[in-house]
């Protein structure tokens, strides 16, 4: 099943991916308009890159996940304190 919902029904937030790649062509236009110095620009564009580069690789990992995972025991013992 390859739906876009996660398991309470809401919509992943894959805009929000779309937003942040955005960042990048849009500090390469303002600094071809002279609004921002090339420095500026290039400095925003990395960091919105390893950005959407690290939200890309986790939000793929978590959608099929479906929120049993052992990780996300209620009932654990020992150091979370059950």
């Amino acid at each position: 099943m390859t739906d876009d919902f996660d398991r309470r029904g809401k919509r992943q937030r894959w805009w929000v991916l779309g937003m942040i790649g955005g960042i990048i062509p849009l500090s390469i236009v303002l600094s071809m308009t002279d609004s921002i110095s090339p420095e500026v620009a290039v400095t925003v564009a990395i960091v919105a890159a390893l950005v959407l580069g690290a939200m890309a690789v986790w939000m793929n990992a978590n959608s099929h996940a479906r929120g049993d995972e052992w990780w996300q025991d209620d009932h654990s013992s020992g150091w979370r304190g059950y």
